[in-house]
């Protein structure tokens, strides 16, 4: 369906990037250099610490608990 839509030429849109002094030509290397930045992008700073735990409220519980027999049941 893709190459109904698109055509079935493979022509990259993206053009030469600089990455460290260097001029990429290949499409396979812009999108890992692409790639590295948006995950880089993503990465949230104190998000490799461990969170708190966190005591539920009796009547929390006592609903989930009753939501999984429910759903242990039915299953």
């Amino acid at each position: 369906m893709t190459k109904r839509l698109c055509g079935s030429t493979n022509v990259s849109l993206v053009p030469t990037i600089m990455e460290n002094d260097v001029l990429v030509v290949d499409p396979g290397e812009k999108a890992s250099i692409f790639n590295d930045y948006l995950v880089a992008q993503g990465q949230l700073p104190g998000a490799d610490t461990l969170l708190p735990s966190v005591e539920l409220h009796p009547s929390a519980r006592d609903f989930l608990l009753l939501q999984w027999r429910r759903k242990k049941f039915l299953d």
